[in-house]
């Protein structure tokens, strides 16, 4: 059964704004670089006035070496969500993280930044420490996530 976190952060920009943010590959690269995500490559696809996807290349650091991952968020524009899946090689392939996205408007250049991860490492005897880990981790680096965020839209 899978682990799930959920966070919320009130920003001091508007939905429009933050959402514009997040679909910039070269500020996505910078951003993964924060959460300790190697050499990322991010590219923007079949954006519309509705939809976009976006894809993340990038290796992830372990207790020796690396691991190569790949993420794909596909955002619904008109109600400034995404859906997400991560995907790994090697032993990491078993895991599986997604999640979604959500920047909501709170009021006259305020919104809500959701996230919801979900981890479930299928591994007898050591899945669930391995998750557990997995979300101490996440939880130990979103105010540095956030407030790389604030910083780049100048706030």
């Amino acid at each position: 059964m899978a682990l799930k976190l959920e966070f919320k952060d009130e920003l001091p920009f508007s939905a429009a704004t933050v959402l514009e943010k997040m679909l910039d590959p070269k500020f996505i690269e910078e951003w993964t670089v924060v959460q300790r995500g190697l050499n990322p490559k991010v590219t923007l696809k079949d954006r519309n006035d509705k939809k976009a996807v976006m894809l993340i290349d990038l290796e992830e650091p372990l207790p020796v070496g690396t691991v190569k991952a790949h993420m794909t968020f596909n955002w619904d524009l008109v109600n400034s969500m995404s859906t997400w899946t991560r995907t790994a090689e090697g032993l990491a392939a078993k895991s599986k993280v997604w999640g979604n996205t959500k920047i909501a408007p709170q009021g006259e250049g305020k919104c809500l930044f959701t996230d919801e991860i979900n981890v479930d490492i299928p591994i007898p005897l050591v899945g669930r420490k391995m998750e557990e880990t997995v979300l101490k981790y996440l939880k130990e680096g979103r105010a540095e996530k956030m407030a790389f965020l604030r910083r780049k839209l100048g706030g």
